[in-house]
């Protein structure tokens, strides 16, 4: 059995017994030679399905406690129509940018533009809380710094590397103070970290384990 998180893992042998095999949905390694840029105003960004328990409508609410940033969403979702009223009725147009769907290839151009990546999700049950979302790795390989969760899994990756930092709670405030802490410090000064954790977070690492898994199994003969 395969599986995408330590965190999943446990569950499963804990529930069922089983041992399985993790294999994290990391990208490839990127090679960093881009200069970073000098935003005005910041850039802070959500890419992913704009789903419930994503924590961006409180990220939303985040940027009337922020200046001179700008929060882009790209993705598309349920919930997609739903933050966009949002953004309406609390005035923040000029704050909140949708935008939309799409090619990897176009979104990897627009995360090498930020100033801090976002991955927040909520506890919204044991799918949510043993995560470990594709866009913190994103992030990563992008060089650039994230603002997390604190569930199992971010608190692993933050532990290993100073990539960012973990917010208190999901209230407007606290996300803002993290936001706020990461563009204070500066892509730059996480540099560092980012490069480390890029190197070992990274596919050419997991299909490792992968094809180990695929040697294994066809050395099991099917007795009729």
């Amino acid at each position: 059995m395969i599986t995408a998180s330590k965190g999943y893992a446990d569950w499963f042998k804990k529930k069922y017994g089983v041992d399985p095999v993790v294999v994290q949905n990391a990208p490839r390694k990127l090679n960093f030679n881009q200069k970073i840029p000098d935003n005005h105003p910041k850039i802070v960004l959500y890419q992913g399905a704009i789903n419930p328990f994503r924590g961006i409508d409180k990220a939303i609410l985040a940027m009337k406690h922020l200046d001179h940033v700008i929060f882009k969403i790209a993705g598309d979702g349920p919930k997609k129509k739903e933050y966009e009223n949002l953004v309406l009725k609390e005035n923040l147009q000029h704050k909140v940018e949708f935008l939309g769907k799409l090619l990897p290839e176009d979104l990897q151009k627009v995360t090498l533009t930020a100033d801090c990546g976002m991955s927040i999700e909520e506890n919204g049950g044991e799918s949510y809380y043993y995560s470990l979302p594709n866009k913190v790795l994103d992030s990563i390989q992008a060089r650039v710094p994230v603002i997390l969760s604190n569930l199992p899994e971010m608190q692993n990756i933050k532990r290993q590397f100073d990539i960012g930092e973990i917010i208190a709670s999901h209230e407007p405030m606290d996300i803002a103070k993290a936001i706020q802490a990461v563009l204070n410090r500066g892509r730059e000064s996480y540099l560092y970290e980012l490069e480390k954790a890029a190197a070992i977070l990274c596919w050419e690492n997991e299909e490792v384990k992968l094809l180990n898994v695929f040697d294994k199994a066809s050395k099991f003969q099917v007795v009729t």
